[in-house]
């Protein structure tokens, strides 16, 4: 300040009395005020670049949570991702063990299947916890008992797919629009009424006939579908007996990998809780193949007890061809 002064006093001769009067009296406290415009000016500054590290410090840890929590949705995806395409391993494994034992492949062959799908489908979430995985297996287990139950109840309730019991189902069809056709000439009121007349005759031998040959297609067709009934029923046993026969196996394995990747297992308890969930499983798989055979049952009582049928089908047209009066 006092710079200041000597340099005003030096360019302003005339006012050199003043300046250095002023410089006296009021020196110190311009200076001071100086000083707190400065420093006010400082602690703004400071206070503003303080703020702005303070909000860029949130953003940054705004966009690291924002980075953690898609990495764990990422990987929550990767894992659900893995989960469905072992739903799908499971039911192709499910395809192939029924596919094994309709072709009479042998038993053992059947295992080795078994054995390389589970293992597999092990590694797809062997390094997950203890409670993880067992939940995981618990839910591999009862989507492969779904997806046995699916399949057998579709071939029960939908045979069409049998060649042999559509074929049956074909010509069963098609005798009763026949005797149908037969039955709504009969009532037609336009045709002779009396019943000695040798059309009307014809039509009504036709009926009966066809009623025969109706009772005689419908013993064939109960006959089929034991036969496919059976068939189903030894697959469901083969693939039960493959899988009981695997699965301590197969536990085996995925306990052996988990001890491969380094994951800390309680071996005991796993092992203890996997065959408790495999002794469930089998005594609900036990209880749907005991539905299968009383259904391969009562097809065999059905066609068994059936009562005869007198003769066979004569007289009569075998077409549905208006006869002419």
């Amino acid at each position: 300040m006092t710079a200041l002064a000597a340099g005003l006093a030096l360019h302003f001769p005339e006012a050199r009395t003043s300046i250095l009067t002023w410089v006296r009296t009021k020196g110190d406290e311009a200076g001071a005020a100086l000083i707190t415009v400065l420093v006010t000016a400082f602690a703004t500054i400071l206070g503003i670049l303080l703020t702005n590290k303070a909000s860029a410090d949130r953003a940054r840890l705004q966009f690291d949570h924002e980075r953690k929590s898609a990495e764990r949705t990422q990987a929550y995806d990767l894992r659900r991702e893995a989960l469905l395409q072992s739903a799908e391993t499971l039911q192709a494994r499910l395809v192939a063990l029924g596919t094994a034992a309709r072709m009479d492949v042998s038993e053992m062959q059947i295992i080795t299947l078994t054995k390389k799908q589970s293992a597999s489908l092990a590694r797809a979430y062997a390094v997950a916890s203890d409670q993880t995985f067992l939940t995981l297996h618990r839910a591999q287990a009862a989507l492969t008992l779904a997806s046995g139950e699916v399949v057998i109840r579709h071939r029960i309730y939908a045979r069409g797919k049998d060649s042999a019991v559509r074929t049956l189902q074909d010509g069963l069809d098609r005798l009763r629009s026949e005797r149908a056709t037969y039955l709504r000439w009969l009532q037609d009121p336009t045709m002779i009424r009396d019943p000695r007349d040798p059309v009307v005759q014809r039509l009504q031998e036709r009926v009966r006939n066809l009623d025969a040959a109706d009772m005689r297609q419908q013993d064939l067709l109960l006959a089929a579908q034991g036969e496919s009934f059976k068939v189903l029923a030894a697959v469901a046993h083969a693939i039960l007996d493959a899988a009981k026969k695997c699965e301590p196996v197969v536990i085996e394995a995925i306990i052996a990998i988990r001890k491969d990747l380094g994951v800390a297992t309680d071996e005991a308890r796993l092992t203890a809780s996997l065959r408790e969930d495999l002794e469930r499983n089998t005594a609900k798989a036990l209880g749907l193949l005991s539905h299968m055979d009383d259904l391969v049952n009562s097809f065999s009582n059905a066609t068994t007890d059936a009562p005869p049928v007198d003769g066979p089908p004569s007289g009569g047209t075998s077409n549905a061809e208006r006869p002419n009066s």
